[in-house]
């Protein structure tokens, strides 16, 4: 983000790296993915608006998240009649 300024206090720019692992059918019907969020964690600061006291607001810190997905297929087989 570049820098930016309101009330009078000003921050300076920075920029925020996300990282995303995914692997789909890891096993048959199984996906997975790993991600980390602001892995870099530097401290960053955005001005804070008018109805804050603070004159700056941190934003959270490095966050890690896992999903996992399962996915079930039932088929039925067709009966086939012959009259």
């Amino acid at each position: 983000m570049s820098s930016r300024e309101t009330s009078g206090s000003k921050v300076d720019d920075f920029f925020v790296t996300n990282v995303t692992l995914f692997s789909q059918n890891l096993i048959k019907g199984l996906s997975a993915s790993f991600s980390v969020y602001n892995s870099l964690t530097r401290n960053n600061r955005d001005p804070a608006g008018t109805g804050i006291t603070q004159k700056f607001v941190e934003p959270d810190g490095r966050n890690v998240r896992f999903k996992g997905d399962i996915c079930f297929l039932i088929v039925k087989k067709n009966e086939i009649r012959s009259d």
